[in-house]
């Protein structure tokens, strides 16, 4: 944004703080196009079974914390 047009520029951090479980987890890699359910074909149970196992290494109660946060920039043109 500093070679934009933009005179004016400010940003918000907006913290996320959620926890996730093996099944959300799952479910959040499905909506996505590289792990759509349908390109496992017939391996989608031995992929579910592989993700839950290797993620129970982690955690003894199936939660997994995820502190991160948005980071938002405006920019604004002064009016001519």
């Amino acid at each position: 944004m500093e070679e934009s047009p933009f005179d004016r520029v400010e940003e918000a951090r907006i913290p996320v703080h959620r926890t996730w479980t093996a099944e959300s987890i799952l479910g959040y890699l499905y909506s996505t196009s590289f792990a759509a359910p349908h390109l496992f074909g017939d391996r989608l149970p031995e992929f579910e079974i592989a993700v839950k196992e290797r993620l129970a290494d982690f955690s003894e109660d199936d939660t997994f914390p995820e502190e991160n946060e948005f980071l938002i920039r405006f920019g604004w043109r002064s009016g001519s």
